[in-house]
């Protein structure tokens, strides 16, 4: 009888074998618990395991990417912004090629990529990704607290360019989105404990793209401007 190797065997399979992804994982998880102990341990820990999934030539698993997200979110709370910034590149660029441009799944990596590159000052290139994120919640994801957040990032990046009215505009709906999302969560006992529930999903009038039209206006100038087609030209 034939054994039949699934999609979480293969993940397996690419963690027991290839040692750099095991010890990478060992180092990110100690550097992670060091961080509430022995603190001075934990950079260097970090920066092993970053050394190794910089290296790392493998295939880009689910969990490889997980794995490049965490030790790349580790690598920016001790302050290696060098290291983080390789790391959300190549997690961007894996989730690209195994996803699609599209996928909700890009979030994460994309929102700390942005933000990272926003307080590094390099504002173009933050801008370009937190439009991106912007556009996947607008397309996937129920309005959350997160969403006024990139929102948030982006007006200040914007701001940083010179770009105030824009900027100006974002900000406002950022209160009213911010205003929605609180006014659509009701505290609700749930089992155990408390917890907040959603009442409703969000009108389309409130979505990104349709309340800040500059959103995909400019982002479409950014795209063509790198030859691409801009991301935040969804109709919604």
């Amino acid at each position: 009888m034939g054994l039949s190797v699934t999609h979480e065997d293969d993940e397996r399979l690419e963690m027991v074998f290839h040692p750099d992804l095991m010890e990478a994982q060992i180092e990110a998880v100690e550097a992670g618990v060091r961080l509430f102990g022995d603190a001075d341990q934990a950079p260097g820990l970090a920066a092993s395991a970053a050394a190794r999934l910089q290296g790392y030539s493998g295939p880009f698993l689910p969990h490889v990417i997980d794995l490049l997200i965490s030790v790349a979110e580790l690598s920016l709370a001790l302050g290696d912004d060098g290291a983080a910034k390789a790391l959300f590149e190549r997690a961007v660029s894996a989730q690209e090629d195994r996803y699609g441009r599209k996928d909700p799944r890009l979030i994460r990596a994309l929102t700390n990529l942005g933000q990272l590159q926003s307080r590094i000052g390099d504002f173009k290139g933050a801008e370009s990704k937190l439009r991106r994120t912007i556009e996947l919640y607008d397309r996937h994801v129920p309005p959350e607290a997160d969403t006024p957040k990139a929102l948030q990032a982006l007006a200040t990046v914007l701001q940083h360019q010179g770009k105030f009215d824009e900027s100006a505009r974002i900000s406002e709906h950022v209160v009213e989105l911010s205003d929605f999302i609180e006014g659509q969560m009701s505290r609700t006992a749930i089992e155990a404990g408390d917890d907040w529930a959603r009442t409703g999903p969000m009108p389309a009038s409130l979505r990104c793209g349709q309340k800040c039209p500059d959103l995909r206006a400019s982002h479409a100038t950014v795209g063509a401007s790198r030859g691409g087609v801009g991301m935040v030209g969804t109709k919604h």
